[in-house]
């Protein structure tokens, strides 16, 4: 009975311990929109920022002069939303957000790496105006749909 119960606890630690990397993309990104509702947004991109110690402190600057025109005229922020979740590999992941505000959202896509075994963060991409991208997908499922 001992060997059994052995046998099952090594299988349940190893299962959490496999399972906890693509958690910590997770638990990263929860942090993120904690910070960035409390916060605001160069709390939150300062404190994703700090789990890559290659990342220069004035890529948040950058990041945040380049939001901070288009924030002012979407209105209040009304929270965020995981649009979606990409594996590439055991070693990227890609997480899709819209950050929603009164006038409309903002896609983000936040891209994580793990060379060893620890994830960080790696890029992340935003889109203020991204109708023409849904237009075009939705003209695509459109031909399809006819066909």
């Amino acid at each position: 009975m001992k060997y059994y119960l052995t046998i099952i606890l090594t299988i349940n630690v190893l299962t959490t311990v496999s399972g906890q990397s693509k958690d910590e993309t997770d638990d990263f990104m929860k942090t993120f929109v904690l910070n960035y509702k409390a916060e605001g947004y160069r709390k939150a991109f300062t404190e994703l920022f700090k789990t890559n110690s290659y990342m220069v402190p004035s890529l948040v600057d950058t990041i945040s002069n380049g939001l901070a025109p288009y924030l002012r005229q979407l209105g209040e922020y009304q929270g965020a939303e995981m649009i979606s979740k990409w594996d590439y590999g055991k070693c990227l992941t890609v997480h899709a957000y819209f950050l929603k505000y009164e006038r409309q959202p903002i896609r983000f896509y936040f891209i994580f790496y793990k060379a060893k075994d620890k994830w960080v963060f790696l890029n992340v991409d935003y889109k203020i105006d991204f109708t023409d991208y849904i237009t075009k997908k939705l003209d695509e499922e459109l031909k399809l749909k006819v066909k």
